[in-house]
């Protein structure tokens, strides 16, 4: 009996040659073949559909690097600084047209063509650049992958579907891809200096990883348990210590309390098991960096600190994110600089909560 082999779809090659292009870090080229992978599963399964979520999140995980890859090209500088000033040169120049377009061909002409722009810059929307459209498909993957949580919940208990704790073994890939999901977001805002919302999603990621891989404090949690938890940690310390509001340098110090606790518990394992040589004494770098990072924190800045430029600041978060714990060997940890954003009014510290899409309205 003869078998026939199934030919890949035109989505399942898309997909393969973006994750090879992915694996190899060629980023924009990743990127853009996921776009194409991701409109061909919305022609396929409907825009809202659930069955788009991974796809989703594989274009917005992409492009992520994408603006990471350009922003070091561009010496870290924020997307779109120094855009303002050529625009307001640009505006000159149109101004100084128009005058002499009025002196020649009348003031009525002139105005015909003032309303034919103004209509033209009401349908165009301002470009976005690759952070925001980066959040914008994972915050829709988030969305999608939480519907789909909600879908696969009980009948009797449908409110205890969204709660990290509560799940059983046919939603852990989902919830460990919410996981992913909600760490990528809160990356995005620390990259892109929007403090507040990484706290919100880095929250969220912590939060799922703790019930996916305990809590820190299970005797039956291995040593890549611990790891995943001392990075989560780490990470929303970096979040909690340039967010605004009180009580955030505290949380900043619990955070990095608990990434240490965990890289300790990594080392202690490694050294009881007699393993790699190069791992412990990578465990060990990881804790000296961690524990000057600790003593940074509970130090107040200086008014030298807080004139440090954008610059450094961003450059500062990606070394870190570069080097988080037992993962990957942390770099400059201690000179990671300690920038705050202006405290923000009552109506701005309310933006991040109000930007997060609400399932109920999707």
């Amino acid at each position: 009996m003869t078998t026939t082999a199934t030919l890949p779809t035109p989505l399942d090659s898309l997909l393969a040659q973006a994750s090879k292009l992915y694996a190899l870090r060629s980023y924009p080229e990743a990127a853009d073949k996921y776009a194409e992978a991701a409109a061909l599963s919305a022609e396929l399964h409907g825009e809202g559909s659930v069955e788009n979520a991974d796809v989703l999140f594989l274009y917005g995980r992409a492009l992520f690097h994408v603006a990471v890859g350009r922003s070091e090209v561009l010496g870290g500088a924020a997307p779109g600084a120094g855009d303002e000033e050529e625009e307001e040169d640009d505006d000159d120049d149109d101004d100084e047209q128009e005058e002499q377009e009025q002196g020649a061909e009348g003031a009525e002409e002139a105005e015909v063509k003032d309303d034919a722009e103004q209509r033209q810059q009401e349908d165009e929307e301002p470009p976005k650049d690759d952070f925001e459209q980066a959040w914008e498909l994972l915050d829709l993957a988030r969305v999608l992958y939480t519907k789909t949580l909600i879908t696969s919940a009980p009948t009797d208990a449908p409110d205890t579907a969204l709660t990290p704790s509560n799940f059983d073994a046919s939603t852990r890939s989902i919830r460990e891809r919410l996981a992913e999901t909600y760490d990528l977001l809160g990356e995005v805002s620390l990259e892109s200096e929007n403090f507040d919302q990484a706290v919100l999603d880095l929250t969220s990621a912590l939060e799922y990883k703790q019930a996916l891989y305990g809590n820190g404090e299970g005797e039956e949690q291995n040593e890549q348990e611990q790891g995943i938890l001392s990075e989560a940690y780490f990470k929303l310390a970096l979040a909690y210590e340039f967010a605004s509001g009180e009580g955030a340098r505290a949380a900043a110090i619990e955070n990095i309390e608990a990434a240490i606790a965990g890289v300790k518990a990594c080392l202690a394992a490694a050294s009881n098991d007699d393993g790699d040589k190069k791992k412990t004494q990578r465990l060990e770098e990881n804790l000296k960096d961690l524990e000057a990072k600790l003593e940074e924190l509970k130090t107040e800045p200086t008014n030298e600190d807080e004139e440090k430029d954008l610059e450094g600041l961003r450059s500062g978060i990606r070394s870190a994110l570069e080097g988080v714990p037992v993962e990957a060997e942390v770099k400059d940890l201690s000179g990671l600089v300690r920038k705050k954003k202006k405290v923000e009014t009552a109506d701005e510290s309310e933006e991040p909560k109000a930007k997060k899409a609400k399932v109920e309205e999707e």
